[in-house]
């Protein structure tokens, strides 16, 4: 199935529009239901979502198999724990070789996200585009926005695009990972 320019790029933006809503809609219900129920669905709804990729029939059924894609990925994004699975949690996680305070480090992560809380309280969206935080919000915006429209998403089509522009199938493969390695080289230079 081959699509045009704008449908690849909209195919590609549909998995981050859908992480976006994965986030919001899993930031409301990981306190209700904990982390691990709301991780089990989104598995277990990727696990269902990823036949619509994979078995398409059409473009509008990639499109909405891309955006529910993205819904479980974002669902990953948030997450919490109480106090008696951070401690075993944390048991797991830590060397034998290293001594570490368990309760001390888990009451350190309790009184951090308590912290949180007490600031969050009088705090809303709005305060967002308030004073110096307006100004954190832009960024953030921006950075967001240039990582997005950047050519990191025309690139992953450069091939694609060589061959259209009549370049040879293996010169335009060999084009491609010429470019990429100038990008790594490019990342890892900055």
């Amino acid at each position: 199935m081959e699509c045009g320019d704008c449908r690849q790029t909209a195919l590609s933006m549909m998995v981050s529009i859908g992480s976006l809503f994965g986030i919001l809609i899993g930031f409301n219900f990981t306190d209700k239901f904990g982390y691990r129920r709301i991780m089990f669905v989104g598995l277990v709804a990727a696990t269902g979502f990823i036949f619509m990729l994979v078995l398409a029939p059409n473009r509008t059924v990639l499109l909405v198999g891309e955006l529910l894609m993205g819904l479980p990925n974002g669902s990953f994004g948030v997450m919490g724990q109480n106090i008696d699975e951070a401690e075993k949690s944390l048991k797991r996680l830590t060397s034998t070789t290293i001594k570490v305070d368990i309760p001390a480090t888990v009451a350190m992560m309790v009184h951090t996200t308590e912290m949180e809380k007490q600031f969050q309280e009088d705090t809303s969206y709005w305060d967002c585009f308030k004073g110096i935080d307006l100004h954190r919000t832009e960024i953030s915006c921006m950075s967001l926005v240039i990582q997005s429209v950047s050519l990191g998403k025309i690139l992953a089509f450069a091939m694609y695009f060589f061959e259209l522009a009549g370049v040879p199938t293996s010169a335009a493969f060999s084009l491609g990972i010429g470019q990429y390695a100038i990008g790594f080289v490019a990342v890892w230079t900055a």
